[in-house]
C-alpha cells in the first residue's frame, strides 16, 4: 500500500480543520475519502487537458461522478466561466450537501474553490492538484480567485476544502516548463521562511528528476505553507510573507498576458522574486551574496531571471498598483532580509521599482 502523509490545517477540535495527504500512488484513495462523508453527489471540475490525463482514472475510482469541463488556461478564471458553471450546478440539482472535486492544476484550485465558496453560500470541494505549482501553493491555504478587469485573482474568498489530495504521480503528464514554475514558489518558501529547505532544493535540482524523488520536498513545501497559514488563515500578519515576489509577479503576469505573450505564474513570479530582492538590496537590508544565490537558484530550476520579451515598465508600475495588498496610497511590499528571512509591510519607492524592473532586461551590450 502506497505511503503518505497527512498534514492538518486547524485545530484538532475545529470541525472546519482539513488534512492534506501527500503521497506516491495515493489517487486511488479518492473513493475511500469521498465515502468516508455523506454527499448528495459528487461533480469533478477540470479543464480539457487534466481530463484528457485523469478523467478515466477518476470516472473509474467514482463512477458516480459527473463531469464539469472548461478550457484549460488562465483565460478561463473569470466571472463568465463561474457564471455558466453554477448554471451547470442549478441544472443539475447540487445542494449544499454536493460535494465539487478540483481536479488540475492552479487554475482549477482557484475557480474551483470560488465556486464551491459562493454557490447555495457554500457547497464542500476537494482539491486535487494535478500540477506542481498547484500541489506546493494554489491548492494549500483555503484561498480561492478569479481574475477580473486584467488583475490577477482580485476576486475572491478565504474558504476551506474539505480535504486536499496530493499525488506525486500526477507529475508525470508536466513539461519541463510546468515543472519549474511550480518550483519558483518552492524556492520562495525556502527563501523567506527556512533556509535549510532552499538548501534542500539546490541540491535536488539536477539535470533530470522524477516525481517519486521530489514527493518529500512537495510534503516539506506544503508544511511550511500549512505552519504560515495556521498562524494567520486571513493574511493579516505573517501570511503576507507568502506574497514575496508576487506584488511584481502579477504585474507581469497580466501585462505580459495582455501582449499575449504571457508567462506561466511560476516564471512571473520568479522575476518577481529577483526583482523584489534587488530592491531589498538596494534598500540595505539584503546583500548582493543572497541576491546572487537566489538568481543562481532560479537559474537551476530553469527559471528566467530576464524578460524574454518588451514589456513596458510604466504598465508593469501602473499594474503593481492594483495588488490586493495596498493600504491607502502604498502597496505593501514582502522583502528578504536574509535567506530564510523575510520582513512584511514594506514600502518600495517608484524609482525603486522602476530600477528593479530595469534590471530584468537583457544588457544588449
Amino acid at each position: 500500500m502506497a505511503k503518505e502523509q497527512v498534514l492538518t490545517i486547524g485545530d484538532a477540535d475545529d470541525e472546519s480543520a482539513y488534512p492534506i495527504y501527500v503521497g506516491s500512488g495515493i489517487l486511488h484513495r479518492l473513493r475511500e475519502r469521498v465515502s468516508a462523508r455523506s454527499y448528495s453527489q459528487v461533480l469533478v471540475l477540470t479543464d480539457e487537458q487534466v481530463e484528457e490525463h485523469w478523467g478515466e482514472v477518476i470516472g473509474d475510482l467514482l463512477p458516480e461522478a459527473s463531469f464539469l469541463t472548461v478550457p484549460a488556461g488562465e483565460e478561463t478564471k473569470t466571472l463568465v466561466t463561474v457564471a455558466e458553471i453554477w448554471e451547470t450546478l442549478l441544472e443539475a440539482g447540487a445542494d449544499r450537501e454536493t460535494l465539487l472535486i478540483n481536479l488540475g492544476g492552479g487554475m482549477i484550485s482557484d475557480l474551483g474553490g470560488y465556486v464551491a465558496s459562493c454557490f447555495m453560500r457554500g457547497i464542500r470541494f476537494v482539491n486535487v492538484p494535478t500540477s506542481l505549482l498547484a500541489q506546493v501553493d494554489a491548492s494549500v491555504g483555503a484561498k480561492t480567485g478569479i481574475n477580473f478587469a486584467g488583475v490577477k485573482n482580485c476576486i475572491g474568498t478565504f474558504c476551506r476544502p474539505d480535504a486536499v489530495i496530493i499525488d506525486a504521480e500526477t507529475l508525470t503528464t508536466l513539461d519541463r516548463a510546468q515543472w519549474s514554475a511550480g518550483l519558483a514558489e518552492m524556492i520562495k518558501h525556502g527563501f523567506i521562511y527556512d533556509e535549510g529547505y532552499l538548501t534542500k532544493i539546490e541540491k535536488a535540482l539536477k539535470k533530470e528528476w522524477t516525481p517519486k524523488e521530489f514527493e518529500k520536498l512537495i510534503a516539506d513545501s506544503c508544511r511550511l505553507k500549512a505552519t504560515i497559514v495556521q498562524e494567520d488563515e486571513k493574511e493579516r500578519g505573517i501570511r503576507k510573507l507568502l506574497n514575496f515576489g508576487h506584488t511584481i509577479g502579477h504585474a507581469i503576469e497580466a501585462v505580459a498576458a495582455a501582449s499575449h505573450e504571457p508567462y506561466l505564474h511560476g516564471e512571473a513570479v520568479a522575476l518577481g522574486m529577483l526583482a523584489e530582492s534587488r530592491i531589498a538590496e538596494a534598500q540595505g537590508i539584503l546583500d548582493a551574496s543572497s541576491v546572487n544565490r537566489l538568481e543562481a537558484v532560479l537559474t537551476k530550476a530553469e527559471l528566467p531571471t530576464r524578460f524574454d520579451q518588451e514589456l513596458d515598465i510604466e504598465e508593469l508600475i501602473h499594474m503593481t498598483s492594483f495588488d490586493k495588498k495596498k493600504s491607502g496610497e502604498f502597496v505593501q511590499y514582502t522583502l528578504p532580509d536574509a535567506p530564510g528571512s523575510a520582513r512584511i509591510n514594506q514600502r518600495v519607492t517608484p524609482e525603486e521599482l522602476e530600477e528593479a524592473l530595469q534590471s530584468l532586461f537583457i544588457d544588449e551590450e
